[in-house]
């Protein structure tokens, strides 16, 4: 029996979980609502990444002229093509998670979320408003929303639940 294995991670609970022959390309739902994301596949006894890209860099790939210094020889030199990429994932995948559990941490991250942003509606007001539609507004306010914002949008892409949670409570208390 020849089984396709796929692991995926919730981006809300950052809860792993592995689905059994399932196209990777549909979009998948874990038990607390967030959306997961592809970790890759299992082959053998390996978790593998597959994806797109350049066989060598952007150089060689892309390249003009015939000389070639990497590690393909020139075989891709100049050919501006993609190539399927297995990269083998190291390391043990997370801790296993019980639904309950998982559907908790999924709520408590949104509502962290929601909290850290009504903060940041309270502290700014209507120059949030007007940085948002674009409208001019005082250069150091207009620093202080971005940089708020952009602190936000990288706790959120933060893949370590515990360090994540810390630092929106940081934002949201």
């Amino acid at each position: 029996m020849n089984t396709k294995r796929a692991y995926f991670k919730c981006i809300d609970c950052l809860t792993a979980f592995a689905v059994e022959n399932i196209d990777s390309k549909i979009l998948i739902k874990c038990a607390c609502g967030g959306r997961a994301e592809l970790m890759g596949h299992v082959i053998q006894d390996r978790l593998v990444k597959t994806e797109l890209r350049v066989p060598c860099d952007d150089r060689c790939t892309n390249a003009q002229g015939p000389s070639c210094n990497c590690q393909c020889g020139g075989e891709h030199h100049g050919t501006g093509r993609l190539v399927e990429v297995h990269t083998s994932m190291n390391g043990d995948l997370v801790a296993q998670v019980s639904k309950a559990e998982s559907i908790e941490r999924g709520k408590m991250w949104r509502a962290l979320v929601d909290a850290a942003m009504k903060r940041v509606e309270v502290r700014f007001g209507d120059a949030l408003v007007d940085y948002r539609a674009n409208r001019r507004i005082p250069r150091e306010v207009y620093f202080e929303i971005r940089n708020t914002l952009n602190s936000i949008s990288k706790i959120k892409s933060m893949r370590v639940y515990k360090s994540r949670i810390e630092a929106i409570m940081r934002v949201a208390c």
